[in-house]
């Protein structure tokens, strides 16, 4: 985690066997144009990879870096007082899915009395917007601010990836802003502070009555972010 630069890119695209060869045509281009585009973005090129039929229409890559080990940063030096910090939203696989679920009636109507269609739509705007968005700044920020740890939010959600984090903890640890501003000055998105490193057992925990965050705000509703 925390590494900036970026010295390898592969691609890997799957095209997806239901498209017609004009749908290939219009579509492929614009994917692989987008990839190239974060690429650069990201400080990198693109130097090979691989194109296959696939049941979806998918893309992805293969990053590397040679680094340093100042470069990156390792996951075990929390310290008590250190705080998380969430550089992005929770939600975008939700926002994705109820966005699928617009066109199946009988997993729509699952769902529909407890959020609307245009909440479901905006939500997957935001969803993709943020998807979309390098982490690059975020880990930049990391080295800026000595930050102790650090770890990525997937399939073992928020509490599942905390206690990993603190299982590798040297120090006897527990988990429970000028980063967070420059994040905003910097990219125009919020981070958010979600909890604080106690002293413990390595382990993590919710607090018996968590405070959730609406992203975006009431305020904002109307707006992308």
């Amino acid at each position: 985690m925390g590494v900036t630069d970026c010295d390898n890119m592969l691609m890997i695209l799957g095209v997806s066997q239901k498209m017609t060869e004009k749908e290939r045509d219009v579509v492929v281009p614009i994917i692989m144009r987008g990839f190239r585009d974060t690429a650069f973005e990201a400080g990198t090129q693109i130097t090979g990879g691989q194109t296959v039929i696939n049941p979806w229409l998918t893309i992805g890559g293969v990053a590397t870096s040679i680094c340093q080990p100042t470069e990156y940063i390792i996951p075990d030096n929390a310290v008590v007082g250190d705080v998380l910090v969430l550089t992005k939203p929770l939600g975008t696989q939700v926002s994705s899915i109820s966005y699928q679920w617009l066109e199946q009636s009988d997993k729509w109507a699952r769902i529909k009395l407890v959020v609307t269609e245009d909440d479901v739509r905006k939500a997957y705007l935001r969803g993709m917007d943020s998807m979309s968005r390098l982490n690059r700044i975020a880990s930049r920020l990391m080295h800026k601010y000595n930050a102790h740890g650090a770890t990525d939010v997937t399939g073992f959600g928020l509490l599942g990836h905390a206690q990993n984090l603190a299982r590798v903890q040297k120090n006897e640890v527990s988990f429970a802003a000028a980063y967070c501003k420059d994040i905003e000055k910097q990219e125009g998105y919020q981070a958010w502070i979600i909890g604080i490193v106690e002293k413990g057992n390595r382990s993590a925990r919710i607090i018996d009555k968590p405070r959730v965050i609406e992203v975006p705000a009431k305020e904002k509703d109307g707006e992308l972010w």
